[in-house]
């Protein structure tokens, strides 16, 4: 019993590192800050150096692991900061570096599936939002736009996407809504508020 128990858990941790290595192949490691950084290596060290759950002397399960995620009654480790970093780099890196608009469109949503609550998730917002404006996809970049002024409102990207949302509602034609969102950018600080005032300027 406890040998066919080691044997589960050595599967279950052996796809879970297939898995990760598989999204490294996909996404793509980039540099971070100068210097070369091996994501997937990365992806494996979290995986290889945390231990799926501890097994006492009776072959039963410690769990006493409180921040991991449990699959079909396994305890899994929790993900690694670096791995949710170097996947959000990856993804906004093909857009601010690689140009690639499609492929970081895809990678960005991608990461929002993964890490719907990682340190990165707004940012991920933002980005996807300019890329549906170069795409003249504006009704997904207003909902873009939106989720950061709505959920992230301390966020440094939050003024830009007030302005964002202003031009994209006086495109709409709905100048009320246009005037309420130029005048909050406009009122902060840094460069957005000098663009917003001037485009205030300009159409009202």
């Amino acid at each position: 019993m406890v040998e066919e128990l080691k044997h589960e858990l050595q599967q279950v941790k052996q796809r879970q590192l297939d898995d990760y290595l598989d999204i490294d192949r996909r996404l793509g490691s980039q540099a971070l800050d100068g210097n070369n950084v091996d994501s997937a290596s990365i992806a494996a060290k979290s995986l290889v150096g945390a231990p799926l759950v501890q097994e006492r002397v009776d072959g039963s399960i410690n769990d006493r692991a409180t921040d991991s995620a449990s699959v079909n009654g396994f305890i899994l480790p929790a993900v690694d900061d670096d791995v949710v970093k170097i996947d959000y780099e990856t993804a906004s890196n093909m857009l601010l570096k690689a140009r690639d608009i499609d492929g970081a469109a895809t990678a960005l949503k991608l990461h929002l599936e993964k890490y719907p609550t990682s340190l990165y998730t707004a940012n991920a917002h933002y980005w996807l939002g300019e890329i549906y404006l170069l795409q003249r996809q504006d009704e997904l970049a207003r909902q873009s736009f939106t989720t950061i002024v709505e959920q992230y409102p301390n966020h440094p990207k939050v003024m830009d996407s007030n302005f964002k949302l202003g031009k994209i509602y006086f495109q709409l034609g709905q100048n009320k809504l246009a005037r309420r969102f130029l005048e909050t950018a406009a009122a902060s600080s840094g460069g957005v508020a000098s663009k917003a005032q001037s485009y205030l300027d300009s159409n009202f």
